[in-house]
């Protein structure tokens, strides 16, 4: 997958055929409202810092394979990019005003969904949901690879125990807090491809990790002796 990536500079097309993943693209965010499915410093040093904007905004390189948590992995590449800059505040005004009101909303509905949940773990739920007038949708199945916006708050969730469902808080990709019950985790299973395209990511990332440690000792320490030097030149 590496190699796809860094094969094909003009999108992700040939990365996502080798892992046997479906690109998926973000909508517009900065340095403080990173996606939470993005929400890791290793992407988030990439995305920021990593050279993958090309001259005047343009897009850049493919990043090389990123793994976090040890079993996930992400390939970036930014399709738009738009520099820092101040608006007047009356072309902001209007925003911001919606930008509290949304703030003070869910913040709000953390505070409710936090009440739910303590109900849920204490076994009353069902009247806590009822007099709020809300219910738990269909099953969904959701793998650790996957990207819906909830797998990362999914597969935080501990293990349920004794056929008792595990409860927690999310959010979705439109930012409404949602509650969560895992009903079963099954293990998962890898197919030889993506295993060794993940082999193989994580041994570069290795490798380049020990080279730059190694030539930061090597840099720390150093001794540099000039009197030879400046005595031939006298």
């Amino acid at each position: 997958m590496s190699d796809a990536a860094s094969n094909d500079n003009e999108s992700l097309a040939g990365a996502a055929q080798v892992a046997g993943l479906k690109v998926v693209e973000t909508g517009w965010f900065g340095r403080d409202s990173l996606p939470q499915e993005l929400n890791f410093k290793p992407v988030s040093e990439a995305i920021f810092n990593g050279g993958l904007v090309g001259e005047n905004g343009t897009p850049g390189s493919n990043s090389d394979i990123i793994t976090v948590d040890g079993d996930r992995a992400f390939v970036l590449r930014i399709s738009e990019h738009k520099p820092e800059a101040v608006k007047p505040l009356a072309d902001v005004k209007a925003q911001v005003s919606d930008i509290v009101k949304h703030t003070k909303a869910e913040q709000q509905a953390k505070l409710d969904a936090d009440k739910l949940l303590t109900a849920l773990k204490e076994g009353k739920g069902d009247e806590a949901m009822k007099a709020a007038g809300l219910s738990f949708g269909a099953p969904q199945t959701l793998s650790r690879t996957g990207q819906e916006a909830l797998s990362q708050s999914v597969f935080a969730l501990p293990l349920p125990q004794a056929g008792k469902p595990s409860y927690g808080v999310g959010s979705d990709l439109q930012g409404n807090v949602v509650l969560l019950a895992l009903d079963e985790v099954k293990a998962g299973t890898m197919p030889e491809e993506q295993k060794k395209a993940m082999i193989q990511g994580i041994t570069q990332n290795n490798a380049q990790i020990a080279f730059e440690a190694l030539m930061s000792n090597l840099r720390k320490a150093a001794k540099i002796k000039l009197g030879d030097i400046i005595d031939q030149q006298q």
